[in-house]
């Protein structure tokens, strides 16, 4: 038959030849259809904030069409998006790490130590918890910050206080006693806690009483009451009755007559005893 129609051979092969080519570009458009289909579905997955289902589902359309446009697309989107939640993964458990030796630092009362590390915590992960760890840290650090210029500020009214005493010491040897009395009165405002400036000034006003009452009787032993030479001394308490009954006659005294010129008094006392004599 071949032989008798040459031709019909020819034929027969550019059948089969056109019946592959079919079966090629049907397979192919197949191929085409289910990439077209997957790279779909991996851009709506990435749409949706899925980006590992998206890399997926772009790997697959790329295996079977390897120049697909829109899976390359997806896919390179995808994998950028996965390497950044990578990346944000890792920085917030560096954060985490940072905001847990923070919090350690802080109960130690290293405050400075805890700050540093808040705020490099705070860096990597603006959303994390490192926010809370600085804003204490500040506080507590203005706290101590605080107590430590108070102490020192009451270091120097104590000393302040020391020093006013020893004026007020020294204005008490020489019986200026109202002088003696507002330096004491401001060492005590100075250190309202401190007994010092409360016992001078109990002492100046004993003090004050035994001297009035001295010039008044001329019986006093002016002396005998004098403070101990020390800068330092304070005259010895008498006892409450003593001081009451003392205080009570200058009080007499200063209502019921006026003052006395003590210098003239005892002038005309010692010419008067001349004469006698």
């Amino acid at each position: 038959m071949a032989a008798r129609y040459p031709s019909s051979a020819a034929l027969q092969v550019e059948i089969e030849r056109l019946r592959a080519e079919h079966d090629r570009l049907g397979a192919a458009e197949k191929t085409q259809s289910e990439a077209d289909r997957l790279a779909a579905d991996a851009a709506g997955a990435l749409e949706r904030g899925d980006a590992q289902i998206a890399t997926r589902l772009a790997d697959q359309a790329l295996a079977l069409v390897p120049s697909h446009e829109s899976a390359l697309r997806t896919s390179a989107v995808a994998h950028a998006r996965l390497r950044e939640t990578a990346e944000r993964t890792a920085r917030q458990q560096r954060a985490a790490e940072l905001t847990a030796t923070a919090k350690s630092f802080l109960d130690r009362g290293k405050f400075d130590r805890a700050l540093k590390e808040a705020r490099k915590a705070a860096e990597l992960d603006p959303l994390g918890n490192a926010h809370a760890v600085v804003a204490e840290a500040l506080r507590r650090q203005a706290g101590t910050a605080a107590a430590a210029a108070a102490e020192q500020a009451a270091a120097r009214r104590a000393s302040e206080a020391r020093e006013l005493l020893e004026f007020a010491v020294t204005a008490l040897k020489n019986k200026d006693f109202p002088r003696a009395r507002g330096l004491a009165e401001r060492a005590l405002a100075l250190n309202p806690g401190s007994h010092a400036p409360k016992e001078l000034i109990a002492k100046i006003a004993t003090a004050a009483a035994l001297s009035a009452t001295a010039l008044d009787d001329e019986t006093v032993d002016l002396e005998a009451q004098k403070v101990d030479p020390d800068a330092t001394a304070v005259l010895a308490p008498v006892s409450d009755g003593w001081m009451t009954r003392a205080v009570s006659k200058v009080r007499l005294l200063f209502h019921n007559r006026p003052a006395k010129n003590v210098s003239a008094e005892t002038g005309t006392t010692r010419d008067t005893k001349h004469k006698e004599a």
